[in-house]
């Protein structure tokens, strides 16, 4: 990077205290200047340690040079998921204990709501004392969703962009040190593709990825309870939504490959209409 572009602006998040960090307080004073002016380059602050290509470039080479070294000898591949383990893996799990926290309050919830309804019906059963601890426990739900749904996607996909970064000057470094015979076999659209389009899958599989282990235990939990509120019509809403699974990859895959169809339709429309125009501005002069 050319040294005369920088500028030292120091972010906030960095002398920000845990209830800042928890409510984003201290993003106020950029969206004070937003809300007066137009934001212009040096208003953005500068990113810190931990999020710099150079550290993450080198903490991830560090790891990929002790995996190869560690399979050079046996003649199997080495992994590139295992040295970005070892780097985000742990406070990756952290954020999914999070998640785990606010999946558990989006089940309990709609259990502790039913029992404030019940309340109010005729002859109910529900105490006065009991209609409280279920409205608090409604309340509290509530506050523990707010304060978890937010810091969770923030942080899985502040990891993503990192682990972005971190692909992408490995990849850099390594399109730098080609060989001969390595820059003949790999061609610049290939490594193009590698930055532009398949570092970007880590936002989307970072999200979604402690939905696997926690989607199945949360779907469980939810036919018990289900079970016991209505009884065997809940397997029937599971079995069609089960059955439902299949025909819908089914349309996902035809989508796919209809939409690369049209996408392809409009390149060769667009280069038709470009030539032409070219032929029509030529016969014109």
């Amino acid at each position: 990077m050319d040294e005369s572009l920088r500028h030292n602006n120091p972010t906030p998040r960095l002398r920000a205290n845990f209830l800042s960090k928890l409510l984003y307080w201290w993003m106020n004073p950029i969206f004070k200047i937003g809300n007066k002016r137009r934001l212009e380059e040096d208003d953005m602050y500068n990113v810190t340690r931990d999020e710099e290509s150079k550290y993450l470039g080198d903490e991830l080479e560090r790891e990929w040079q002790k995996e190869t070294q560690k399979y050079q000898d046996s003649g199997k591949n080495p992994s590139l998921i295992k040295p970005l383990f070892r780097i985000f893996g742990y406070t990756y799990i952290l954020y999914g204990i999070l998640l785990l926290f606010e999946e558990a309050t989006i089940i309990i919830q709609p259990i502790l709501l039913s029992g404030l309804i019940r309340y109010f019906t005729t002859d109910s059963p529900v105490s006065k004392a009991e209609s409280y601890m279920y409205a608090g426990g409604v309340g509290f739900c509530a506050f523990i969703q707010a304060f978890t749904h937010h810091p969770y996607y923030h942080g899985v996909q502040m990891i993503a962009v990192r682990m972005k970064i971190a692909c992408s000057s490995l990849i850099y470094k390594k399109s730098l040190r080609l060989s001969s015979e390595g820059r003949r076999q790999t061609t610049t659209g290939q490594i193009v593709n590698l930055l532009s389009n398949d570092v970007t899958t880590f936002n989307q599989l970072m999200t979604m990825l402690h939905f696997v282990w926690i989607g199945p235990g949360e779907v469980i939990i939810v036919l018990v309870i289900l079970w016991l509120q209505i009884g065997p019509p809940a397997v029937a809403g599971f079995l069609v939504v089960f059955l439902m699974a299949p025909p819908l990859q089914l349309i996902g895959k035809l989508i796919s490959k209809y939409r690369f169809v049209f996408v392809l339709y409009n390149l060769i429309e667009s280069f038709y209409y470009t030539e032409l125009a070219l032929l029509v501005r030529c016969l014109v002069m």
